[in-house]
């Protein structure tokens, strides 16, 4: 009776051990995916803001330089956005369709570079010169830049860090086109209206 009890007990003593160890994994994932998201948002509302027209106007140098310090500002932001990054997964394996949607994503926004204004997108040519771009990609969605990031973050080998990153961006690429879409509409007015009508925001056929 008496090894019968210290059996019980000594199960009862693991299974509680087990509970309290899961509840602290599950507390640390979250922490780390909460400090993710926020770096993350943090990035993308930097991104925004300094992308609008409200900073734009309150700058006191030609759309050209602002144009370039922007580019220069969003590389090193991500730099330090992705050492700041605390990995939500600690195994990564490769994966046949997380290849291929990567795969997607890289010759997407190759395929989409070749029908932008570098230019203008480096801040070499002023945005006054800008053309409204309808075709390539653009013929089927009017932000394929979001679109094959989004494909692309999937990663080959896709995991709980890359699930994370497309979910926040998928969410930024919604409300950030929005943003994208009034200015341009100011930009181009009736003519984008119009390109609206025909064309998806990132999916083609879906949204």
């Amino acid at each position: 009776m008496v090894e019968s009890s210290n059996q019980g007990s000594g199960r009862a003593f693991q299974l509680t051990s087990f509970n309290s160890s899961l509840i602290l994994r599950i507390m640390l994932f979250l922490k780390n995916a909460a400090i993710n998201t926020a770096i993350l948002a943090t990035y993308y509302a930097l991104h925004s803001l300094l992308a609008s027209d409200f900073l734009k106007q309150r700058t006191p140098v030609r759309s050209e330089t602002y144009r370039k310090f922007y580019i220069l500002f969003a590389i090193l932001t991500a730099g330090l956005a992705y050492g700041a990054w605390t990995p939500l997964s600690n195994h990564y394996s490769l994966n046949a369709i997380g290849t291929l949607i990567s795969l997607i994503g890289l010759i997407g926004l190759i395929w989409t570079a070749k029908h932008m204004d570098l230019g203008v997108f480096f801040g070499l040519h002023s945005e006054v010169s800008a053309k409204l771009t309808t075709n390539g990609p653009y013929r089927w969605m009017r932000h394929p830049t979001y679109t094959f990031t989004l494909c692309l973050g999937v990663t080959p080998w896709p995991s709980r860090d890359s699930m994370l990153f497309v979910g926040v961006t998928l969410v930024y690429a919604i409300v950030g086109s929005s943003l994208e879409e009034a200015r341009l509409i100011k930009v181009f007015g009736n003519s984008y209206r119009s390109y609206q009508k025909r064309t998806s925001r990132l999916i083609p056929g879906i949204i």
